[in-house]
């Protein structure tokens, strides 16, 4: 009977624990469900937001308006941009997917936090491109690209302009070589800026 009995009360122990284990299973499924639509919604997001930002960059290149120190395939507006505030413009014409002196000149200078720091703050950056992959430059600049490499006589890549920003005539010329660092890049660059203008001395400084 002992045994009986305890077989009965042992079965009946089981079967709440099995109940519960179940609802505990089913409770963990509906979650596990909740975790993966919200994976899922991250997912989306995360996806239209990189959609969006195709749309706003072309090979990591603004595809409109301008912004000081940060590359754009707009000319127009940076242009602009420069005629109102009075930053010169420093121009690339690049060969970006199969120029060898371009790939160096973008490795050891314009990734580098020196350069990155300096234009920030003193000139529009607009990126000239010609590569093989014609996605890399929006179908709109293909044929205005043309127009100035012929404006400016480029004849091979990379060139750089710095130009002034109400003329648009060009105040240095620039290029690649293996001895090339940031900083002295950024010195030649700094050296071609227009000069301000000397304050005339007022007839107390004069006096002074």
């Amino acid at each position: 009977m002992k045994t009986g009995t305890g077989i009965v009360k042992s079965g009946f122990g089981i079967i709440p624990l099995l109940s519960a284990a179940l609802i505990f299973t089913a409770c963990g499924a509906g979650a596990a469900g909740s975790d993966g639509a919200a994976d899922g919604a991250a997912d989306g997001a995360v996806h239209e937001a990189q959609k969006a930002n195709e749309k706003l960059f072309v090979n990591d290149v603004r595809v409109d308006g301008a912004f000081p120190g940060e590359w754009t395939h707009d000319w127009e507006a940076a242009t602009a941009a420069a005629k109102k505030d009075g930053k010169p413009i420093f121009v690339n014409f690049t060969g970006s997917d199969w120029c060898g002196w371009c790939k160096l000149l973008k490795r050891l200078v314009f990734t580098q936090p020196e350069w990155s720091a300096w234009a920030s703050n003193n000139v529009y950056l607009v990126h000239i491109d010609f590569p093989n992959n014609k996605k890399l430059v929006p179908e709109k600049y293909r044929d205005r690209n043309e127009e100035l490499a012929r404006r400016f006589q480029v004849s091979g890549f990379p060139t750089c302009f710095l130009l002034d920003p109400a003329t648009l005539e060009p105040l240095g010329t620039f290029g690649a070589s293996r001895s090339l660092t940031a900083s002295g890049f950024v010195e030649k660059v700094a050296a071609a800026m227009p000069k301000a203008k000397a304050t005339e001395p007022t007839p107390a400084n004069a006096a002074q």
